[in-house]
């Protein structure tokens, strides 16, 4: 979608609005969440406050007359479990973490307890819990200070459309990792790493300048 939507030329709004049209059939909350976000922050660089302002009144109109069909699917009482387990239980190693795999490792030994015996929960759907149990505070401190990092490369940026873009990938890739793996597959993995590169990128380059 934020490759689309910062695109110059309204051919390119087209296959956007299809876009958004898909996340709303897909009936993922978050999807939509994430999605309403980057089309009202699109709408917030290109419009007239007076614009925005219409579009959230609308959007939030929307929410209190239909409300959101917020489903978990389990996820609130996996990541409790998870917690339980290898943070706060017996053997703990918060600080260096159990290794990579240990998840998907354990997934298949019918662990007590494990959450959702009739689904195979293989990663946490959670980024930040999934690597502090793997990778330890140690893992996770490495990813924070990377994404803090990245984040005020691209806020000294010019706000420039390339700039709005990428901002825009990195924060539907960040989002998604609250609930979902998207950093375990290939094609939403790689456009996570676009975002970072392309933020370090325009960054060397206007230092060079």
């Amino acid at each position: 979608l934020p490759l689309l939507l910062w695109r110059s030329g309204w051919r390119w709004k087209m296959p956007a609005a299809l876009t958004c049209g898909m996340i709303g059939m897909s009936q993922s909350s978050s999807a939509m969440v994430i999605g309403g976000i980057l089309v009202l922050w699109w709408v917030w660089t290109v419009a007239p406050a007076w614009v925005v302002w219409i579009v959230v009144g609308m959007v939030g109109t929307f929410l209190a007359v239909h409300g959101l069909d917020w489903n978990d699917e389990g996820r609130l009482r996996a990541w409790r479990w998870w917690w339980e387990q290898y943070c706060l239980g017996v053997g703990k190693r918060p600080i260096t973490g159990y290794g990579l795999g240990q998840v998907m490792m354990d997934s298949t030994r019918q662990l007590p307890g494990w959450p959702d015996a009739t689904t195979v929960w293989r990663h946490a759907h959670h980024a930040p819990l999934h690597l502090m149990i793997e990778q330890g505070l140690i893992g996770l401190a490495l990813i924070g200070w990377g994404v803090v990092d990245v984040f005020i490369r691209w806020w000294r940026l010019p706000k420039t459309p390339i700039r709005q873009m990428l901002g825009g990938i990195g924060f539907a890739f960040l989002g998604t990792s609250l609930v979902s793996f998207p950093d375990h597959l290939w094609v939403l993995g790689v456009m996570g790493l676009i975002a970072y590169c392309g933020i370090w990128m325009l960054s060397a380059q206007r230092s060079m300048v």
